[in-house]
């Protein structure tokens, strides 16, 4: 690794470890759930028209492109509830919450959409702008605080580590736990599996309170910036650093991939296994990705000390998509557990390197700005990511539109079969290995330069 010797040597303890990431619990379980029912809701549940649906993301898109970057912007500039409480943790209190709330109210649309979809419609983009707004109050910041209070190697690997086990565990917890509670055709099913979600939630954030608390180190330097810079300004800077730039785009298309692989399962075992409903293969089948995702991060831990973040995310990318294809030869719910034992064992390789990548690229941005700016970084970051939640809506509303899809249908046509199956395995897939290659091309923060740029910001007081 070279005679260069990494100087951060900030220590925190495993609960401080455990309890920052359990502050994640209730944007990642809430995003569980909304990825794994929202679009199914109301497609099928509801019946409001794909068409609405797609539109309502399109308008999402819109939003989100301003409100995560803003909420970024917004957490870096100098205000008085710095002194007292941090850049960080005031918006995390404020956020994380009415996050599970409106969640639970997503699932409450008024009317019934097949007499008058309006209603229904305006109520979906109503509430969808609002779950993200806190969302992004919430989980910005959280990723924000991440690469500022976690500054040496080991303490964010220790982090990333025990962050991909309880993270994973609430996006299972938010997509298994609604799938139990559910009960096809009643829809209010939907918005009580929501309210038992967010009880346990809440319960998980006030045990995470103490993991986002901002040291008095942490206040103090954030005090000393008192310069207030133009949104767009800070935006276009972000976006002129390669490796960022290199990072969101992988970002978007692995989440992609993650959001359509989560958001099929209902549509994989009810439409194309055709399984009977007391075999639960839904809640199954998210089961064994999560316990496969589990036991393969020690092994990609390895990987990722002895190659590096980078390689390990292509060979994760690339596993990824091949392992995809699987799915297209499955007919049974024994091939699917097979094909969820690989996609977990495969995914979990990008989920570590990414959130580690994105703490390089922060560090990097730190040293060249003299200052630290996580939270127009994560803002824009966590744009991208959501982004990726909008391509998979897009995605099933143009196939589902394009192979007649109805889903009051009692018979599902070949073609609808095929383009869930599409929508599902090689379409996303084909992001995967468009990212493999932008990270081969464009991503060069080495362990080595990483090391020299720490120095330099220790030095710096950073």
């Amino acid at each position: 690794m070279s005679d260069i010797i990494e100087k951060v040597n900030e220590k925190h303890s495993t609960w401080i470890h455990i309890s920052f990431n359990l502050s994640h619990f209730m944007t990642k379980s809430a995003a569980g759930m909304f990825l794994a029912t929202i679009f199914y809701f109301y497609e099928t549940e509801i019946l409001l028209p794909t068409i609405y649906v797609g539109i309502a993301s399109i308008l999402f898109f819109i939003w989100d492109a301003f409100n995560d970057p803003f909420i970024g912007y917004l957490s870096d500039q100098p205000n008085r509830m710095w002194k007292k409480w941090g850049r960080r943790f005031p918006w995390i209190m404020i956020g994380t919450i009415p996050t599970g709330i409106t969640l639970i109210l997503l699932y409450l649309p008024p009317g019934d959409p097949t007499i008058n979809p309006w209603p229904a419609f305006i109520w979906f983009i109503g509430f969808l702008f609002l779950h993200e707004l806190f969302y992004t109050m919430s989980s910005c910041n959280i990723m924000a605080l991440y690469p500022e209070k976690f500054q040496s190697e080991p303490e964010r690997n220790k982090n990333t580590s025990i962050g991909q086990v309880l993270q994973r565990l609430a996006n299972v917890i938010g997509t298994a736990l609604p799938l139990v509670l559910i009960i096809d055709g009643d829809p209010s099913s939907y918005w009580k599996g929501a309210v038992v979600l967010v009880g346990i939630g809440i319960l998980f954030f006030i045990l995470g309170i103490p993991g986002v608390k901002e040291s008095k180190n942490m206040i103090t330097r954030a005090t000393k910036i008192e310069e207030k810079e133009p949104f767009f300004t800070t935006i276009k800077e972000a976006m002129k650093l390669k490796n960022f730039r290199s990072v969101v785009t992988i970002g978007v298309l692995n989440t992609t991939f993650n959001a359509c692989l989560i958001s099929s399962i209902l549509y994989w075992t009810n439409y194309i296994l055709i399984l009977p409903e007391d075999s639960n293969g839904d809640m199954v089948l998210m089961i064994v990705w999560f316990v496969s995702v589990l036991f393969s991060i020690p092994i990609w831990n390895i990987v990722i000390a002895k190659i590096g973040n980078k390689k390990t995310m292509i060979i994760g990318l690339l596993s990824s998509a091949c392992a995809s294809f699987l799915i297209l030869l499955i007919s049974d719910l024994n091939g699917a557990i097979i094909c969820m034992v690989l996609l977990g064992a495969t995914m979990s390789a990008a989920f570590l390197s990414i959130m580690l990548m994105f703490c390089d690229i922060i560090d990097e941005a730190s040293l060249n700005a003299k200052k630290r700016k996580e939270g127009i970084y994560a803002g824009v970051f966590t744009f991208f990511d959501r982004l990726g939640y909008v391509f998979q809506t897009i995605i099933f509303t143009i196939v589902h539109i394009l192979t007649r899809f109805d889903p009051k249908n009692p018979v599902i046509t070949s073609t609808a079969k095929a383009g869930i199956l599409a929508s599902f395995t090689w379409i996303p897939a084909i992001g995967l290995f468009i990212a493999a290659f932008i990270a081969w091309k464009t991503y060069n923060l080495t362990p080595e330069k990483m090391i020299t740029i720490k120095n330099d910001l220790k030095e710096l007081g950073l």
